[in-house]
């Protein structure tokens, strides 16, 4: 895995409130954030969440703001916990061998996917728990360039993880749950 944090997710209550609150905590122009509005999110159990998501450029990484804008496991989590650091995403140098390292030692890194994510814009990612790692939700994903803040370009090719790996489409794993 690269050392490079790519972004850290936020979920809010608000979203506008919060992106109005970055901006001017870190004088970042309103240039610098990208909006998607009834993002689309496939949960393990099944179903779609919808989401706010804004992504926020502050220096070198990204602030993911969302929130839940339906019932789902991510609303669930704002009602009990409230605002608050949901993870830390990093960028994977090469996604297949980094998959592999942490299948092979699921347990020992809290590996929670049976198989990686593939978000909307064809993004590789997956989840290790937190009690694995001293409290933090890590999110390992593909690495990618931002050509600007709404248009990115990933440096290897979505792998299609169901034919690699043997698994079925039709068996859950959650292939979008941020």
């Amino acid at each position: 895995m690269s050392n490079a944090v790519d972004h850290i997710g936020v979920l809010v209550g608000d979203l506008g409130a919060a992106v109005d609150h970055y901006l001017d905590l870190f004088r970042i122009p309103r240039k610098d954030v990208f909006v998607e509005r009834g993002y689309r999110n496939e949960v393990p159990t099944g179903g779609v969440q919808l989401l706010d998501v804004a992504f926020v450029k502050a220096a070198n990484l990204y602030f993911e703001l969302f929130q839940p804008t339906s019932d789902g496991p991510i609303q669930d989590l704002y009602l009990k916990r409230g605002n608050g650091v949901h993870h830390v995403a990093m960028r994977c140098d090469d996604v297949r061998d980094e998959w592999r390292r942490h299948e092979e030692r699921r347990a020992e890194f809290g590996l929670i996917d049976r198989i990686p994510n593939v978000d909307a814009n064809g993004c590789s990612y997956w989840f290790l728990h937190p009690k694995q790692n001293f409290g933090v939700l890590i999110e390992p994903q593909a690495a990618w360039v931002r050509t600007s803040v709404a248009d990115f370009t990933h440096l290897e090719a979505t792998p299609d993880w169901h034919k690699e790996l043997g698994v079925e489409v039709s068996q859950p794993n959650g292939k979008g749950h941020k």
